[in-house]
């Protein structure tokens, strides 16, 4: 005998589903056969549409398990992958050679790894690191691409916040092992033949200043002309791109040119709106950045970019207006975040802001440098918001949509302040930033 929810008209039920929790899910699934059925499409959507993996051997089968599934493989849109840090897989090495699991309470717990695949994904760290080439890692994640027709999103990330605080205290190991991941990685979306519409190596929201970042090398972009020509086919409807490096790991061991490696990457990907890059650590920022952005302002021409977001990167005020300039056309958005002027002030971005007709939103954050907006706090018709997080460091939004207001009208109010602010002024705004931090 039919239960009353199951003699609901299948349209009611969808939506009663469509608000549903997992376990909510999971329930229903299991009370009969027909609820199964009926609740089915929805499950899938909010259990399967998007998967996080490490690059363990455990987790990569799980990948080719849910891919070889005909009911689930076609709601698989957006993957991400968390790699672990080496303190994580030392604690889980640790736990292998005890042999008790769940393991005692003294031991770190390492999320995301369950007890009866502590000793699998232990291997993996030595197995990536110490093989010339990991094959089989290779195989295992093509034949999983390959199977998800409806893939879009590829995210690559530090599965968690960083242990380490200063400037190179990451270990060549950790170093090495994220390197031959993103490699890795890249390598199976060309022999997957997967077409991604967006490729990250960052955790942000669409305005928030990136976390979780890889921290990747500038020597790990450096790729022969064939496999970047490779890489051209698979990007070619690249939406959206986000970069995480540290431009100042290993300087001293660099051929020259590498900081064009960024650009002749991003060229892979010429139909790019979004594009957002962080350079360095939030407040370690490393002056190599300045040739990384002069190298994308003579070179990088996206005539379809629409969003442009920099962060935690050191400049020259020439370089920074030199590459909105090439892109005043199509940009509608402009987040700015954590950047030092090296040269220059701001005031040449400010006016070739103005220059961007298509221009509704700019973001501004932790701004250094002469005629940051800083220094335009005091009075003036700029929208102020503050973050209680962040007392001392300024957070200026534009916004034309919402403020109804032009955002040449706006910038010049921005202008007008920068230039009209005097030096008493701006001595007692960051003595009262100092106090309310």
């Amino acid at each position: 005998m039919s239960s009353s929810i199951e003699s609901l008209p299948v349209e009611v039920f969808e939506l009663i589903a469509t608000i549903l929790c997992i376990s909510s899910h999971k329930a229903l699934r299991l009370s009969s056969r027909r609820l199964r059925l009926l609740v089915h499409a929805t499950f899938a959507k909010k259990a399967f549409s998007e998967l996080h993996t490490t690059l363990g051997s455990w987790s990569v089968d799980h990948l080719i398990k849910v891919s070889s599934h005909q009911h689930l493989r076609n709601a698989v849109k957006a993957i991400h992958v968390r790699l672990l840090t080496h303190l994580d897989y030392e604690t889980l090495t640790s736990i292998t050679r005890l042999g008790i699991f769940p393991p005692p309470k003294r031991f770190r717990r390492v999320s995301g790894v369950r007890d009866a695949y502590v000793a699998d994904e232990a291997a993996t760290y030595n197995y990536i690191t110490g093989s010339e080439y990991p094959r089989r890692l290779y195989d295992g994640l093509v034949q999983a691409l390959r199977g998800f027709p409806n893939l879009k999103v590829v995210r690559i990330r530090a599965k968690s916040y960083e242990p380490f605080q200063g400037r190179n205290n990451m270990s060549e190991g950790d170093q090495l092992f994220r390197a031959r991941c993103f490699q890795i990685l890249l390598d199976a979306i060309v022999g997957s033949e997967v077409h991604l519409e967006e490729f990250a190596m960052t955790k942000a929201g669409p305005n928030a200043t990136p976390h979780k970042g890889v921290h990747l090398s500038c020597s790990g972009f450096k790729m022969p002309p064939q496999k970047l020509q490779a890489l051209h086919h698979r990007f070619s409807h690249l939406q959206s791109l986000t970069l995480s490096l540290d431009t100042s790991y290993n300087i001293d061991k660099r051929l020259p040119g590498w900081e064009h490696a960024i650009a002749d990457f991003i060229a892979t990907a010429p139909q790019l709106r979004n594009m957002s890059l962080s350079l360095d650590r939030v407040l370690c920022l490393s002056h190599h950045g300045v040739a990384i952005i002069r190298s994308l302002a003579s070179s990088c021409r996206l005539r379809e970019l629409e969003q442009l977001q920099l962060h935690n990167v050191a400049l020259h005020g020439d370089d920074l207006a030199m590459l909105i300039r090439a892109h005043a056309a199509s940009l509608k958005k402009v987040v700015f975040s954590d950047i030092r002027l090296l040269y220059g002030d701001w005031l040449s971005t400010w006016n070739m802001l103005r220059a961007c007709e298509r221009l509704m939103f700019l973001r501004l954050f932790a701004l250094n440098g002469d005629k940051a907006p800083v220094n335009a706090l005091n009075g003036g018709k700029a929208p102020v918001k503050f973050t209680r997080r962040y007392t001392g460091r300024p957070n200026i939004t534009l916004d034309a949509k919402k403020n109804k207001r032009s955002m040449s009208d706006m910038l010049d109010d921005l202008i007008a302040n920068c230039n009209t602010q005097t030096e008493t002024a701006t001595h007692s705004i960051n003595f009262h930033f100092e106090d309310a931090a």
